[in-house]
């Protein structure tokens, strides 16, 4: 079997976890990524033979406009380090990845050009790296990436080897975007599980920059009576114990918070009140037919809003994967392919019957005759077992 790991950054807390196929490798990954990570970003990490400073670099700057930055690497004792630039993404869980490049990829990655992608030091000597950011044009919001400094082992290390990586993180804000915070609330569901019942959403920023989300639901009898008043948090604030959840641009994160009253069955109203940045999104409610002996995930299934891009004749595809986490078979319908006005649009294909765990991909083609573009919610039809509900989903427009 292949074994694979990978390095996961705590967003604002400065550590690192790691994930492998093999369980003996991620504990011992986890255990030097704990001493070599758990560390303040202001200043120099260090392991046995190399410390880096600073770990994270802050710029400001314009579109069009070249930065500089610089950090020193210094050796404990003679060896060498290769320097790579890998990008960061935020996961559902709303903790930040290290990743490697692919050829396609764009952004902060590749504005970054480094004076020297390998560094061979003596005992105790130090040796600082130069880059360089060229900004395009026209381009605004925040981004970020990280320069990954790792360890070149000797071929004949006689000790158990063990790759350490230091990460240095750039976050680049350009000036001047005073765009509009824009973000999107699936649909409230309550999940039962072992250790009590959760309201469970997603959140999606659809913004050019990074903001803190604030989220509270107000629980409601069929008497509109408060049952509970709950935070919802991704699950990296959780463990951070913040009162809000920062999310990145582009980026879906899932939020939840454990109900601690009891709930009686019935109809339960969740009333959503989200604060992002400064501006408070529209609240949101939903109606929730709630069995305390019987699950009620599958009636909170949502799907993903769609970001759309029409080209300038004024037609748009964009393809989305849909799937059934439920224990059961799931049936997906789709609206019949239709003229919409100036709007036609069509799915492919429009039924579709999954098996537990099973994913597919759905092609939404659309075309609007006048060229003038706008998003639009299409209903869906789900049903789970016998028993049919209407879900949503959502299209965004792009915005450059």
């Amino acid at each position: 079997m292949k074994t694979t790991a990978r390095f996961c950054w705590h967003d604002q807390q400065n550590r690192l976890f790691c994930t492998s196929t093999n369980r003996w490798l991620a504990l011992k990954l986890l255990t030097i990524t704990t001493l070599f990570f758990c560390l303040n970003l202001n200043h120099a990490a260090q392991a046995g033979e190399f410390s880096v400073a600073p770990m994270m670099i802050r710029l400001d700057g314009k579109a069009g406009q070249k930065q500089t930055f610089e950090f020193t690497v210094r050796a404990q004792s003679a060896g060498q380090v290769v320097l790579h630039i890998y990008k960061l993404k935020q996961m559902h869980s709303g903790h930040m990845e290290f990743l490697p490049l692919n050829k396609d990829d764009a952004g902060l990655v590749k504005w970054i050009t480094l004076n020297s992608d390998k560094l061979k030091l003596k005992d105790n000597q130090s040796q600082t790296v130069k880059g360089k950011i060229k900004t395009p044009r026209g381009i605004k919001g925040s981004h970020l990436a990280a320069i990954m400094i790792e360890e070149v082992r000797p071929n004949n290390a006689k000790r158990v080897s063990v790759t350490v990586r230091y990460a240095i993180v750039i976050d680049l804000k350009l000036a001047a975007d005073h765009s509009r915070l824009e973000g999107h609330l699936a649909p409230l569901r309550i999940e039962q599980r072992e250790e009590g019942s959760y309201i469970v959403t997603e959140f999606t920023n659809l913004s050019s920059r990074p903001e803190y989300l604030k989220s509270v639901i107000d629980i409601r009898n069929e008497e509109h009576r408060l049952i509970e008043r709950i935070s919802l948090l991704t699950e990296s604030a959780q463990q951070r114990k913040a009162s809000k959840s920062r999310v990145f641009p582009k980026t879906t994160v899932g939020l939840k918070g454990l109900i601690s009253k009891p709930l009686k069955s019935g109809i339960l109203t969740l009333s959503a009140r989200n604060r992002f940045g400064r501006s408070n999104l529209p609240r949101g409610k939903t109606e929730i037919e709630f069995n305390k002996n019987q699950s009620t995930q599958a009636l909170g299934y949502e799907l993903a809003p769609i970001i759309i891009e029409p080209t300038t004749l004024g037609f748009s595809k964009n393809e989305f994967i849909v799937s059934n986490p439920y224990t059961q078979a799931i049936k997906l319908r789709f609206p019949v392919s239709s003229k919409d006005g100036s709007e036609h649009f069509q799915f492919r294909p429009r039924r579709i019957t999954l098996a537990p765990n099973e994913s597919n991909k759905i092609a939404l083609t659309q075309h609007w005759s006048n060229g003038i573009t706008s998003a639009r919610s299409f209903p869906v039809d789900l049903a789970i077992g016998d028993r049919w509900h209407d879900i949503q989903l959502q299209t965004v427009v792009k915005h450059d």
